[in-house]
């Protein structure tokens, strides 16, 4: 609680103005009746509490106007104003000034006094100041209410508060541990239904071999794999041989076809020329048309044609041969890479290929 060394009024109730300042220790009002002593009470009591309210303190004047009503509070380190009049209802705490606060004291200013209602069951009092008209101080409350009060003013109240909080975290922390102690529990049974740490390990390292392995079938499975990509091309490489020697069998046997005329025409000039020779030798002119002369020579022109044409096919012949053999060879390996690829099992699913 602060220390009040003065009190300023000025149109409270029946003081105009008054100014008291307090000395250190028991302070003592005295005088005569309706002398305004009680007012001095009252004026702190509603300064520090705002009670009671409406315009009960305003002094009125002899127009029988209300005036404004001041009460000034001076406290060893601040200053506490109230002010009252038809516009102003207002608080000043030094320089701050607090307005529609309603009917309680503003909070940074009971803060600040240190003073507030104390709440005794169905009872609320102001332990700070007793009015006039007031009982003894608890005199006709209960016992609990004065226990009560009185653990509040010696601070047991906090003690009994730190007791009660202390009981309900402490039941708060037993149910905590009880429910840690059954997950424990719970959790050894479900670590000791796991498998242990040895038998994963060894499974681990079967499935590293069992992976190292699937690495190497895998391998295998790439070079299978490029293996047919060479077939395949050695394959298309051998279609692309037997289809150019099929056309050159073809222009072949053109030359064979060529060649039978040819040895018929060669036939009918044999014969050409054995009449020519017997009528040579008999010193006969032999009956030739000049159609049959002009036919000769042709045949005999062709003769030489074909006969250069039958050299080239000859040549072409004996490649064609060459490539055919070449092929066959060709065709004998890729059998028998393909009657190995036959042979071999998928490394992944195991069906043979």
């Amino acid at each position: 609680m602060k220390k009040l060394k003065k009190i300023v009024l000025k149109n409270f109730q029946i003081h105009e103005h008054l100014e008291l300042e307090f000395c250190d220790g028991l302070n003592v009002i005295w005088g005569d009746n309706q002398k305004g002593k009680s007012s001095i009470i009252r004026a702190i009591y509603w300064a520090v509490t705002n009670k009671p309210t409406g315009n009960w303190m305003r002094r009125i004047n002899k127009n029988g106007e209300k005036l404004k009503a001041e009460v000034k509070l001076v406290f060893d380190d601040f200053v506490l104003k109230r002010i009252k009049s038809d516009k102003v209802n207002r608080y000043c705490l030094d320089d701050e000034n607090y307005d529609n606060f309603g009917f309680d004291v503003p909070i940074p200013i009971r803060q600040m006094l240190g003073m507030d209602f104390i709440k005794l069951g169905n009872t609320t009092i102001f332990p700070n100041i007793e009015m006039q008209d007031d009982p003894a101080f608890m005199i006709f409350e209960t016992d609990a209410a004065k226990a009560s009060l009185i653990n509040r003013l010696t601070g047991v109240d906090l003690i009994e508060q730190a007791k009660n909080d202390f009981s309900k975290a402490n039941s708060r922390l037993k149910k905590e541990l009880k429910f840690v102690e059954e997950n424990m529990i719970k959790n050894k049974k479900e670590l000791r239904a796991l498998p242990k740490v040895s038998d994963l390990k060894l499974e681990c390292e079967e499935a590293k071999i069992k992976v190292q392995e699937l690495e190497k079938k895998t391998e295998g499975f790439v070079k299978l794999l490029h293996c047919g990509k060479e077939i395949e091309e050695v394959q298309a490489t051998s279609v692309s041989c037997i289809e150019e020697a099929k056309i050159k069998t073809d222009i072949l046997l053109k030359c064979y076809s060529k060649l039978s005329e040819m040895q018929s025409g060669s036939e009918i000039l044999r014969e050409l020329a054995k009449e020519y020779v017997a009528t040579t030798v008999c010193t006969k002119i032999p009956d030739f048309s000049i159609k049959d002369l002009q036919k000769a020579k042709e045949l005999l022109d062709t003769s030489i044609n074909m006969k250069e044409l039958l050299g080239t096919y000859s040549s072409d012949l004996r490649k064609i041969n060459l490539c055919i053999d070449k092929e066959g060879e060709t065709e004998s390996s890729c059998c028998k890479k393909l009657g190995k690829l036959n042979e071999t099992h998928c490394p992944t699913c195991g069906k043979k290929l």
